[in-house]
Formats: structure tokens, C-alpha cells, sequence
């Protein structure tokens, strides 16, 4: 029940170089999952602009599914800038984010 939302541009499926960011939301859940593929060498990854967030939200941003903590991002600040996945030193790879209302925080989001 969740919908995929591309956070870069689609492109042939002969192309194995580049970055793909895609954000799985479920509409009536407060927390996405953010997965960013490097394919090759990729060079620095662009910006990963999220969707459907409240702007004056608060979420917290966690990468891998067992990290304690967080970073605290505004929800507008998320989907204009966007964020950066580190940059890996070569090869494929991959990472995970879950994003979620920060503790306290009234943002969700949208549907």
C-alpha cells in the first residue's frame, strides 16, 4: 500500500553508472523509507529531494534501520534541499533512511 516516490530522474535500464533515490510513504503513516542506490562510479550524488512532507513539520532522520538517534530536519527544508547520502569511496552501493516525525513534533505527512 505504499507509494514510491523517485527522487531522480528515471533512466534506461542499460545504464549501470548514476544514482537512484526512491522514498516509499505509506498516505496514512508518518514515516518514510529512503533508499539511495550508486551504480558505479557516479561521480557526487545529487541532492535526494523528499515529497509529500508538512513543511513547518519536524522529522527525524535516521540512516540504516538501527540507528539510535537521528538527525532533526524541517519538513520544507527536506524536500527544496533535499539530503545528501555520504558519498561512498567506489562501486556499487547502497543506503537507508527512515524518516519520521521528530519526539514532539506535530508535522506529518501529507496525503
Amino acid at each position: 500500500g505504499a507509494v514510491c516516490h523517485l527522487l531522480t530522474p528515471p533512466a534506461p535500464l542499460e545504464s549501470r553508472k548514476g544514482w537512484i533515490g526512491l522514498q516509499l510513504q505509506v498516505p496514512t503513516e508518518d514515516t518514510s523509507l529512503v533508499f539511495v542506490y550508486r551504480l558505479g562510479n557516479a561521480g557526487a550524488p545529487p541532492p535526494m529531494r523528499l515529497r509529500g512532507l508538512t513543511p513547518g513539520g519536524r522529522y527525524r532522520l535516521a540512516k540504516g534501520f538501527l540507528e539510535e538517534g537521528g538527525e532533526d530536519r524541517e519538513g520544507g527544508q527536506l524536500m527544496q534541499e533535499g539530503l545528501l547520502p555520504n558519498e561512498p569511496a567506489a562501486g556499487n552501493t547502497a543506503q537507508v533512511f527512515i524518516l519520521s516525525p521528530s519526539p514532539g513534533s506535530h508535522g506529518s505527512l501529507q496525503e
